[in-house]
């Protein structure tokens, strides 16, 4: 099940003193995602400059998120 709540960003310094995002985890579709995981999925989304073709999960997912980053999902489908 997609959880509404909103994750909350930390800053954490990493190699170099880079300072780096960090995600509080999070469910996504029954399963626990780590900070980690949900860094690399917001990588791959700024890698792609569209998306042809997403889970709705997922979708939901950069929405809350990534707001900023919907313009590179597909359209939503009219249902009906």
């Amino acid at each position: 099940m997609f959880e509404a709540r909103r994750s909350i960003a930390k800053p954490r310094i990493g190699r170099n003193d880079q300072e780096e995002t960090r995600y509080e985890p999070r469910v996504f579709d029954g399963r626990i995602i780590q900070s980690d995981d949900i860094e690399r999925i917001h990588k791959g989304v700024l890698d792609f400059q569209r998306i042809e073709s997403i889970s709705d999960p997922m979708c939901e997912f950069i929405e809350d998120l990534w707001p900023e980053l919907v313009h590179k999902l597909p359209p939503k489908k009219a249902h009906g």
